[in-house]
């Protein structure tokens, strides 16, 4: 397979060479339990098989990181149990602990989060756990042409050509700030990647800051009544509301009453309401909100 892939590639020889010391396929359809946990007398129990991979992966004294494709074969078990994708994200940890290199669990999105374009941490199929114990969660799915359209006319090219591929961070660290997403385009074993216009982000931003400003106004005072509503992200929805309040389109009701730990709700102002409804092609409302209903916006 590996030079099936070099040859699609037409690497050169010095590339070829680069390969042959960098990169390893094991097959493991052979091992007695390639799995990470498996089933007996009715339950899931670790199977040791990180530590066959540990012992195996001493041999390569520069070994940067280990993919194990997919997490559906190597987990042992559905992925919709909780505790089968603990024991394996735990072991796999144990793993890059171990080797110091970075373990990389291929998963499936969802078809419902695909169709919707979703690109959470929890698009993944099966149980959330895996999001939730995983250090870093990256998404990468397939855009149509219609979202291609407003990363760009080379990124439209490449979706027309075949297919355009969107790889963004879903969850990061508190000491990583999460990149920008990446664009791809797949031709077989190639990939290239496809630079996206200026005006790309700004749409992005554009887009967020409807929907932050939609949910307050639907009734969304809290933070995470927002995350609710508008879900992705949590960082860069919470870095929107900050620059939502410094803009002066919303702001913290200090008069109404306050939410869970003391915390003002927040809602549009009327420079906020005005966009937003300018934004639907509307005319705002200017009448002042009712007395003793100051913790609501009013409509549109």
């Amino acid at each position: 397979m590996l030079s099936v892939i070099a040859a699609t590639m037409k690497l050169d020889s010095s590339e070829l060479v680069l390969v042959a010391e960098k990169v390893r396929i094991v097959s493991l359809q052979d091992a007695d339990a390639p799995t990470f946990v498996k089933a007996y007398n009715g339950q899931h129990v670790a199977t040791g098989f990180e530590d066959a991979v540990i012992q195996h992966s001493s041999s390569i004294p520069d070994l940067v990181g280990i993919a194990f494709d997919t997490l559906r074969q190597f987990c042992g078990g559905s992925s919709n149990d909780e505790e089968v994708i603990k024991a394996t994200v735990a072991a796999a940890t144990r793993v890059a602990r171990r080797t110091g290199a970075f373990v990389m669990l291929p998963h499936h999105t969802g078809k419902q989060h695909h169709r919707a374009g979703q690109d959470d941490m929890y698009t993944g199929t099966g149980s959330a756990a895996l999001a939730d114990n995983s250090r870093f969660v990256l998404v990468l799915r397939k855009l149509s042409e219609d979202e291609a359209k407003k990363v760009g006319d080379s990124a439209l090219a490449a979706a027309a050509a075949g297919g355009l591929l969107k790889l963004s961070s879903a969850r990061g660290s508190l000491r990583v700030s999460p990149p920008d997403p990446m664009y791809l385009h797949r031709d077989g074993y190639l990939f290239e990647r496809v630079v996206a216009d200026a005006r790309a982000r700004d749409i992005d931003h554009a887009e967020l800051q409807h929907k932050v400003m939609a949910a307050i106004r639907d009734g969304a005072h809290s933070r995470n009544a927002i995350e609710n509503k508008v879900g992705g992200r949590r960082t860069s929805l919470l870095g929107e509301i900050d620059r939502l309040l410094h803009a002066g389109l919303i702001a913290e009701d200090r008069g109404a009453q306050k939410l869970a730990r003391g915390v003002s709700p927040l809602r549009l102002t009327a420079a906020g309401s005005a966009l937003l409804a300018h934004e639907a092609g509307s005319v705002p409302n200017d009448s002042p909100p009712k007395a003793g209903n100051r913790g609501t916006t009013r409509p549109d």
